[in-house]
């Protein structure tokens, strides 16, 4: 059900947008996604340290600093 209030609420923004100003509507449309897949590959390193992390910590190899 929470999907398609989501689904719902970017069409009523989408359409909103484009009424408002058709460029800045498509450049919003258009530009999140991609916005977006970028950050999510600029972040695969960071991520893939904290799995590292996490895992060295849980195997008792890190040391623990009273954290």
């Amino acid at each position: 059900m929470s999907g398609m209030w989501a689904v719902a609420g970017i069409t009523v923004s989408a359409v909103a947008l484009l009424v408002m100003s058709v460029p800045l509507g498509l450049t919003v449309l258009l530009g999140t996604p991609v916005l977006l897949r970028l950050g999510n590959v600029l972040s695969k390193p960071l991520d893939r340290r904290g799995e590292a992390e996490h895992a060295a910590h849980a195997s008792g190899w890190w040391p623990d600093r009273g954290c």
